[in-house]
């Protein structure tokens, strides 16, 4: 409370010079009544400023603005104009803006001089000197107090023991509305935290704060409120008739109040009947409904704020985490693009390489886990309507990116080795080109880079192998490698004959119920057509073996209709009624028309080199000759070789996915020809016109023939 308490001016208000009794006059102006006692006299002017000033502010807004009612009782012994005076200059000086009028009650011997000593003074309130009987003109008698002849209750020891509860009301109930204030003051402060500890700090803060809230003594402010209106209750003498002289000892008993009644509910009535006190309890009242808006309002902002900090501290956390990855990212970036351009000069470095490249690969999935963690708990931020939505979104977006990156270098970096290991010796071989041949040095770079950006490896190698013999040997090495991955064949791989080509291909068998297309590695040796399928097993890629055809019983269609890519081969009688009959779909046209030369080439080979079908070749018989039908796509058959063995005999060079019909007849002539068995052939080589194929030839054939 602000201004002067009662406390403070106590031993003033106990010499009763002046009474706040809660009556109004006839206007509704309240009354400030001075009882006749000889304690005026010893008042000073200050002192009855300051007391004044105490009780002038007590009454509501409403009734101070209609103007006190000053009444100064001049009867009794002691009571002269000058302490009247004394009372109208104060007045005058202090509180004439609050004064509506002043009314002197004169004694039965108030002389003419003495009216004309106060009146001679000019006051900016009415003064009026009335009689004790015509005090009912101002005032109702109920109004006033028996000193005054009324009949209102008042005591002033109660009245005084009342305003001191007030006061200590009020002063406990301001001082819990500042705190109040405080806090809300804090609450409303939107001092969010820059990193993870101080976002901690502040929720902790935060809890500590409604300890705070919930400690308020408001309970105890509730019970000393009970109290002071029982005491405002209480204010009411307990006998019947109402004290004619609150003045003190002094004063002569004045007219009793006749008719006043004992029952509880009429001293409730004349208690009640104070104003001033009414206006007090509802006020008590207010101020306590207000601490309990106020309390509930600050729970209400601290759990607002909760919110607010639970979500600044995710902010952060999801901060911190994104910024650990980008550390992380950037680091292993860093590092990664130091060795991003070492491939290895050989096989060893270069598996080497692969396998460290493939632990940082596995190590970078977890991290891969820990990133998708954070994207997903940015999402549920988001979903969340947190404050910082559009932050989060930008920086999950940021990170999202930067991890796509860097997992995309990843991923070129494993097929940089995986085509570095696959083909180890491209570079020894550019580095063992002779110094005088630039040119073949030139091409074969460009055929290396090439080939690394190539899709079909196996078509870049063959016709690189064409241009410079050289090259030659990075195909033979590729072939090897992959004839080293082969597994479980029925057949050992020094009887199989030397490997001619092998590449990938889809393929269908037309004997299956369900055609399906089957990815199937085929390995072309000079004895045997061999598939295989390939498996991975713990990152390693194996050939497991299938089946396999002998290119001595087997024949070739090089056109399928409605795919230009594809061809069959097959064995038996004919194409369509053949015992097997695979078709084969090739990753382009020219890896097709590759597959199909040489395909015709290993079976003429076959077929007139007089090797034994049960026998593998002898290396060094055979070695050097099929070493270059099945590299060198450039050999050329002599002219007689043409004649002896055409292409024109394998009926299948340009047919058609039909039987060949002159195949079938020249098979039954050769077989019914009185010189097929004998020893009329000719000593060298002569032009033939019988289809020979090898479906047809026999082993005494083939044994006459050589």
């Amino acid at each position: 409370m602000d201004g002067q308490r009662a406390r403070d001016l106590l031993t003033l208000l106990q010499e009763r010079v002046v009474f706040l009794t809660g009556g109004r006059d006839r206007r509704g102006g309240p009354l400030l009544c001075f009882p006749a006692t000889p304690r005026r006299d010893r008042l000073k002017p200050e002192d009855l400023r300051r007391l004044l000033s105490y009780l002038i502010s007590i009454p509501s807004d409403a009734a101070k603005n209609l103007g006190f009612t000053v009444i100064i009782d001049m009867r009794g012994n002691g009571n002269c104009s000058t302490n009247v005076k004394t009372i109208l200059k104060v007045l005058q000086e202090h509180f004439s803006a609050n004064i509506h009028n002043v009314v002197i009650i004169k004694p039965d011997n108030f002389w003419q001089k003495q009216r004309a000593s106060i009146s001679s003074h000019k006051y900016k309130f009415e003064t009026t000197t009335v009689s004790i009987e015509s005090l009912n003109k101002i005032a109702e008698s109920h109004q006033l107090t028996g000193d005054f002849e009324g009949q209102q209750l008042y005591d002033h020891q109660q009245w005084t023991d009342a305003r001191l509860a007030i006061e200590d009301f009020f002063w406990q109930a301001g001082d819990m509305a500042d705190r109040i204030d405080d806090l809300q003051e804090d609450l409303n402060r939107n001092d969010f935290a820059e990193d993870v500890p101080l976002a901690r700090h502040a929720i902790d803060h935060h809890n500590e704060m409604r300890k705070k809230i919930t400690k308020l003594p408001i309970e105890d402010l509730d019970m000393q409120g009970k109290k002071l209106l029982a005491k405002i209750n209480a204010m009411a003498p307990p006998g019947g008739q109402a004290p004619t002289n609150s003045g003190g000892p002094e004063m002569d008993s004045g007219p009793s109040s006749a008719g006043q009644q004992s029952q509880p509910s009429q001293q409730s009535r004349s208690v009640g009947g104070n104003p001033d006190m009414s206006a007090a309890v509802n006020k008590a009242l207010r101020q306590i409904e207000l601490i309990h808006t106020g309390q509930e309002k600050l729970l209400m902002l601290w759990q607002h704020k909760k919110v607010k900090l639970d979500q600044c501290f995710q902010w952060r956390l999801f901060e911190q985490d994104c910024e650990k990855m980008f550390d992380w990212i950037l680091h292993n970036r860093d590092v990664f693009q130091m060795s991003y351009v070492e491939i290895g000069h050989n096989y060893s470095v270069a598996k080497s390489l692969q396998d460290e490249h493939q632990k940082f690969a596995v190590a970078s999935m977890n991290v891969s886990v820990n990133i998708d963690r954070i994207l997903a708990v940015a999402a549920r931020l988001i979903e969340s309507q947190h404050y910082a939505a559009q932050h989060i979104k930008t920086l999950a977006q940021r990170l999202d990116r930067t991890w796509k990156d860097f997992a995309a270098g990843l991923d070129e970096r494993t097929a940089v080795l995986q085509l570095s290991v696959l083909f180890p010796t491209g570079r020894t071989v550019l580095h063992s080109v002779p110094a005088g041949q630039p040119h073949v040095s030139s091409q074969l770079c460009l055929g290396y880079q090439s080939l690394k950006r190539h899709p079909d490896s196996s078509v870049l190698l063959r016709r690189h192998a064409n241009q410079e013999p050289e090259c030659a040997h990075v195909l033979q090495d590729d072939d090897a490698m992959h004839l080293s991955l082969l597994e479980n064949c029925d057949v050992s791989v020094d009887k199989l004959g030397e490997v001619v080509l092998q590449d990938a291909f889809q393929a269908w068998d037309t004997k299956q119920i369900i055609r399906k297309g089957r990815e199937r590695r085929v390995f072309l040796f000079e004895l045997y057509l061999l598939f295989a399928k390939e498996v991975k097993e713990s990152n390693v890629v194996k050939y497991q073996f299938k089946s396999k055809l002998m290119t001595t019983d087997m024949g070739i269609t090089e056109h399928i209709e409605g795919d230009e890519t594809k061809f069959a081969v097959w064995t038996g009688r004919s194409p369509m009624l053949s015992d097997c009959r695979i078709v084969l779909k090739a990753t382009s046209l020219e890896t097709k028309q590759i597959w199909v030369k040489k395909l015709r080439e290993v079976m003429q080979e076959t077929c007139f080199s007089g090797t034994s079908l049960t026998l593998p070749k002898s290396p060094a018989k055979h070695s050097g000759s099929s070493q270059r039908s099945s590299r060198d796509l450039d050999e050329q058959l002599t002219e007689n070789d043409h004649d002896r063995c055409s292409l024109a005999s394998f009926g299948s060079g340009n047919t058609t996915d039909s039987d060949n019909k002159v195949a079938l007849s020249s098979k039954k002539n050769f077989a019914s020809s009185p010189t097929s068995h004998g020893s009329s052939l000719h000593p060298h080589p002569q032009p033939t016109h019988l289809a020979l194929h090898p479906r047809v030839v026999d082993s005494a054939a083939i044994g006459q023939l050589n």
